[in-house]
């Protein structure tokens, strides 16, 4: 069973999260929003404290970011299985992270810039590329070959670095809900 982890201060892009996941995830799994007070490692903190025993896997992601294929869970375990977190990008944990949850019970994501940052780890990185779509330019993107499989908006939910391309936040939705209909998903 997975379990997806969701802190988010914007419903329409924790919506959008949960849509994707629904369309792209091919194994069981449960999705967990936290969009009541905090900051964003609180939020993770009080999700993974209401995991249920039988947690083996827990993905934590942003509420702006995306799985866009059908394979994206599978790319975060296809290399290896000796990791105890694997993980999209080298930005942050907390875009696209998945922990093996038995290691989380006794941590805590509160104290870092980025939740995850300092947790003491092995970890598996599958990088972001820079090949991607005009409409993904100025995002943070997995490709597999040819495949989209995931894709972080970034800049967080108010505001991004102004001198530099970036999809607004209003248009997110739109955007991955576009994408996945186009793949058939």
């Amino acid at each position: 069973m997975l379990d997806i982890g969701i802190a988010t201060i914007t419903p329409a892009l924790a919506a959008c999260a949960m849509n994707a996941i629904r369309r792209t995830t091919t194994v069981p799994y449960r999705i967990h929003v936290e969009s009541g007070p905090g900051t964003h490692a609180e939020k993770l903190d009080r999700i993974v404290q209401r995991l249920p025993p039988d947690a083996e896997w827990f993905f934590a992601m942003d509420d702006d970011a995306a799985p866009l294929s059908k394979c994206w869970y599978w790319e975060l375990l296809y290399e290896v299985e000796q990791y105890d977190r694997y993980r999209f990008g080298h930005t942050s944990y907390v875009v696209g992270c998945l922990y093996r949850a038995k290691m989380l019970h006794d941590r805590s994501f509160v104290g870092d810039i980025n939740p995850g940052d300092r947790l003491p780890f092995d970890t598996y990185t599958i990088p972001f590329t820079t090949n991607r779509p005009w409409w993904l330019r100025g995002c943070e993107v997995v490709r597999r070959k040819s495949q989209l499989v995931f894709a972080h908006l970034g800049g967080g939910t108010i505001g991004a670095d102004w001198r530099k391309f970036r999809m607004p936040t209003r248009l997110w939705p739109w955007a991955v809900d576009w994408y996945l209909a186009r793949q058939g998903l």
